[in-house]
C-alpha cells in the first residue's frame, strides 16, 4: 500500500506520534518573549479597543504581526492565561501544516510525500517553532504560506509540466479569479503573521521553472507581480521596525558585507548539518568569530555557492528539482543570515526557529531521495517504518529539546526578534 493512495490511516498514526512526542510542551509555562505578547499585553486583550490598536498601531507589538497578536486575543478572552490551550494549538496548526505540506508535494508529484511530511512533523528542529507559545508566528504564517501555495498552483496549474493553451489550467475564468483572490489573501495573511513568508513570490516563480523549466512573461511572471509588490511594501515595514522599534541597531550589527557574507555561509551549513543529524540542540548557538583573516572562514560562501552552480551544471542530467529545493531553502533563510538586521543576533547568529519554513525543501529533497533509493535496492515495504526510526537520529527527541530550549529560555533575556 502507498501512502498516496491510503493517506489517512498514515496521518492519524503520525498525529498520534506528534502528539506524542510533543508530550512534554503542553504542559510549559510562559517562558521568554511569551509574555511581550500575552502578559504585558494584556490591556490590549482585554476589549476591542485593544484589537483595534494591533491592527492600527505599527508599534502596538515588537513587530507588526497583528494576525498572530489576534489569536492571542482571542485566547485571552477563552482561556485567560492558562497555557495548555495556547499549546494545543500551535501543535494543530503544525498538523495543519504536515497536512498541507503532504498535499503540495502529491500535487507536484515529488516522491516520498508521505515520508517527508512525517520527518517534518518529528524533527526536532521543529521543536522550538512549535513548542513555544511565541512562535505562534511560525506555525500559524507556514500553513497560511501552504494554502496560499496550493491556491496559487490552482490558480496557474504550476503542477503541470506544460499550461494548456491559454496558459492557465482547465478551470472556469471564475474559478482562477477566486484561487487568485485567495492565494494573494492567505499570502498578505501569511505575512500578517510572521515576515519569513516574504519568500513566497519568488517560490511562485521557482516552481513554475522547476516543472517547465522556463518562465513566461503572461502566464508566470505577470500574475506574480501584485505578491512581489506586498513582500516588498511588508518587507520595508519590517525592517524599519526592526531596526527602529525592536531595537536591531548599534555596535553588534556593525558588520561589513564581507563579514555578513562569512556569516551567510556558515549559517547555512550549520543548518545544513543541524537537520542531517539533529544533535546537541540548544536556544542559544555560542557565536564564531568573524575575521576575514581566517582563511577557512573563505571556505563557507564559496561551497555554498560553488553548490548552487554545480547543481545549475547538472540539472539537464540530474533535473531541476535538487537546485529547485536548495534555492528554496538558501532563499528562504535570506533575510534571517545575516545580511538584514535582526534583534536575535546579539546573541546568536543562528536559531532553530528560523528553519521552521526554509527547512521544507531540503526534507523534500532528502525524503524523495531516499525513496529512491530504497525502491532501487527493492526495500520500499520496509523504507517507512524503519526510517521513522531515524527521525531523531542522534537520541534528541521533540520533548528533550523543547524541556532544554525552555530551560535556556528562562536564564537569559527579556525578549528576542
Amino acid at each position: 500500500m502507498q501512502a498516496r493512495q491510503r493517506p489517512w490511516p498514515l496521518f492519524a498514526l503520525l498525529s498520534i506520534a506528534t502528539l506524542v512526542c510533543y508530550w512534554p510542551c503542553l504542559n510549559g509555562d510562559f517562558v521568554w518573549d511569551d509574555d511581550a505578547w500575552t502578559l504585558h499585553l494584556e490591556k490590549l486583550l482585554r476589549d476591542f479597543s485593544g484589537l483595534k490598536a494591533i491592527w492600527t498601531n505599527l508599534t502596538a507589538l515588537q513587530q507588526y504581526y497583528p494576525l498572530t497578536a489576534t489569536t492571542f486575543w482571542v485566547d485571552y478572552h477563552l482561556w485567560g492565561f492558562w497555557t495548555l490551550p495556547y499549546h494545543i494549538e500551535n501543535l494543530f496548526l503544525h498538523l495543519a501544516a504536515v497536512v498541507l505540506f503532504w498535499r503540495l508535494l502529491t500535487r507536484l508529484e515529488v516522491p516520498g510525500a508521505w515520508f517527508a511530511c512525517a520527518i517534518f512533523a518529528l524533527h526536532p528542529m521543529m521543536v522550538e517553532s512549535v513548542g513555544w507559545i511565541t512562535e505562534r508566528k511560525n506555525v500559524l504564517s507556514q500553513v497560511l504560506f501552504l494554502a496560499a501555495l496550493l491556491c496559487y498552483g490552482r490558480f496557474t496549474n504550476y503542477w503541470r509540466c506544460e499550461p494548456d493553451s491559454q496558459g492557465q489550467g482547465p478551470q472556469p475564468l471564475r474559478t482562477q479569479r477566486r484561487d487568485y483572490a485567495w492565494a494573494l489573501l492567505l499570502f498578505v495573511g501569511a505575512y500578517l503573521a510572521k515576515a519569513t513568508t516574504f519568500c513566497l513570490p519568488a517560490v511562485l516563480l521557482l516552481l513554475c521553472w522547476w516543472r517547465r523549466g522556463r518562465l513566461s512573461l503572461r502566464i508566470d511572471i505577470v500574475p506574480s507581480l501584485p505578491f512581489f509588490g506586498a513582500a516588498i511594501g511588508f518587507g520595508v515595514l519590517t525592517s524599519w521596525l526592526e531596526r527602529t522599534h525592536v531595537g536591531a541597531s548599534g555596535p553588534e550589527w556593525d558588520l561589513s558585507f564581507l563579514q555578513r557574507s562569512f556569516i551567510a555561509g556558515r549559517a547555512l551549513w550549520f543548518y545544513v548539518g543541524k537537520l542531517l543529524w539533529p544533535t546537541d540542540l540548544c536556544f542559544i548557538y555560542p557565536k564564531w568569530q568573524v575575521n576575514p583573516h581566517i582563511a577557512a572562514q573563505w571556505l563557507w560562501p564559496v561551497l555554498a555557492v560553488a553548490t548552487v552552480l554545480a547543481l545549475w551544471a547538472a540539472r539537464k542530467s540530474i533535473g531541476r528539482g535538487p537546485l529547485t529545493a536548495v534555492l528554496f531553502f538558501a532563499g528562504s533563510l535570506f533575510p534571517l543570515l545575516g545580511f538584514m538586521n535582526g534583534y536575535f543576533m546579539r546573541y546568536s547568529f543562528v536559531c532553530d526557529h528560523w528553519t521552521y519554513l526554509p527547512s521544507l525543501g531540503l526534507i523534500a529533497l532528502a525524503a524523495a531521495f531516499a525513496l529512491n533509493f530504497a525502491e532501487k535496492f527493492h526495500a520500499y515495504r520496509a523504507f517507512y517504518p524503519s526510517a521513522l526510526l531515524v527521525l531523531s537520529p542522534s537520541g534528541s527527541s521533540p520533548g528533550t529539546t523543547a524541556r532544554s530550549s525552555a530551560t535556556a529560555r528562562r536564564s537569559i533575556g527579556p525578549r528576542s526578534s
